[in-house]
């Protein structure tokens, strides 16, 4: 099957996902952030994949991200992150560790062998915080570890070390490209 790709291209995020992490609604100044287009976000250097299996766990990354103004389409395992990476230029990658098919280290490795380019960011985003697992995403060639459920302020400081500042608006967008 396609993958499934969903962005809020365009427009600015509704009141979806509001309920979740009730604690950071005070850190998110302005919730009418502008969310570019996939497209857009491609030509900025900003669009981001997310290889994540879970339904609820996509629409709340697919949230804090609109939140946050940036775009994303998401794969539903690693083998179809790993499809979608090698048609299309992301600028990050957030994968789940545990998935079925293949797996957040497989995809990572797998990026790191192929990629010829400029080193793209992999964070990890797991809800498993066992001993060791850490280092392993690390071995496996991710850059950064995350885990569910994220704080939406220590999520957007991951981002802001490997991608540019969202833009505020159309105009200001337009004028980044």
């Amino acid at each position: 099957p396609e993958p499934v790709t969903r962005s809020r291209r365009g427009r600015r995020p509704g009141l979806a996902g509001r309920h979740h992490e009730r604690e950071d609604e005070s850190l998110v100044e302005d919730r009418s952030q502008y969310v570019p287009t996939i497209e857009e976000a491609q030509a900025n250097n900003s669009l981001i994949l997310i290889a994540e299996d879970d339904k609820i766990n996509q629409k709340v990354i697919l949230n804090q991200l609109a939140i946050l103004g940036y775009a994303a389409e998401i794969a539903n395992n690693g083998k179809e992150a790993l499809a979608m990476w090698r048609k299309s230029e992301y600028a990050l990658i957030l994968t789940d560790i545990h998935m079925p098919e293949m797996d957040g280290y497989e995809l990572t490795e797998n990026i790191r062998q192929e990629e010829e380019g400029p080193h793209i960011p992999i964070i990890a985003l797991t809800a498993n915080a066992l001993r060791g697992e850490m280092e392993h995403a690390h071995r496996a060639g991710m850059d950064q570890y995350l885990t569910k459920p994220v704080q939406i302020n220590v999520l957007r400081d991951a981002l802001t070390q490997y991608l540019p500042e969202p833009a505020q608006s159309r105009a200001d967008f337009s004028n980044n490209v």
